[in-house]
């Protein structure tokens, strides 16, 4: 009787248990991944890749994103390396004089206007340009020396990058960024 007790006794526990862990909250919404080299964890990378501009546009839920790559940039090519987008955000990064240029395009209604750039770089200077009727607000450690650029309309907000990494050594001219600008749809 006792080996009966005990055994039903442990038998409710499990029961118990596993109903228990069965009524637990559903999986969070952001999904978390590990890596197989490090086994460590985090959340997944939003960004997709896209093989062409337009369908990184679609992706991001924008009625279109051109890019002029066609006319030179202050008298260089600019040659597209990547293309990707997030739910709500476009981004072509592109080869221009040795440097990664990054260009963005993103609704308002999903930036809020903000800056959506991904530079949380502090710079010493901002000045504006005026780009065939487009308000444009440049930022640099040297005035004159750009490194991003951010702009709106009234439906989209739009940024430009020089990909420097930790150090700023590559910077746009101001004909570059005029050419840049003229060149994002």
């Amino acid at each position: 009787m006792k080996k009966f007790t005990c055994f039903a006794i442990c038998f409710m526990a499990a029961a118990t248990m596993l109903s228990v862990t069965s009524c637990t909250d559903p999986e969070p919404s952001i999904t978390a991944v590990t890596t197989a080299e490090t086994g460590a964890t985090g959340i997944a990378n939003p960004w997709k890749e896209a093989l062409t501009l337009d369908e990184a546009a679609y992706g991001a839920n924008l009625n279109g994103f051109t890019i002029d790559e066609e006319t030179p940039v202050d008298g260089a090519a600019i040659n597209p390396l990547m293309y990707k987008y997030t739910d709500s955000l476009a981004e072509a990064t592109y080869s221009y004089k040795g440097m990664h240029v990054i260009i963005r395009k993103s609704m308002i209604e999903y930036s809020d206007g903000m800056d959506i750039s991904g530079s949380y770089h502090e710079f010493e200077c901002e000045w504006p340009m005026d780009i065939g009727g487009i308000s444009v607000t440049c930022y640099g450690d040297v005035n004159g020396e750009t490194v991003k650029v951010l702009w709106s309309d009234d439906e989209c907000c739009y940024s430009i990058l020089v990909d420097n990494g930790d150090e700023i050594t590559n910077t746009l001219t101001g004909k570059a960024v005029e050419d840049l600008v003229k060149a994002v749809e």
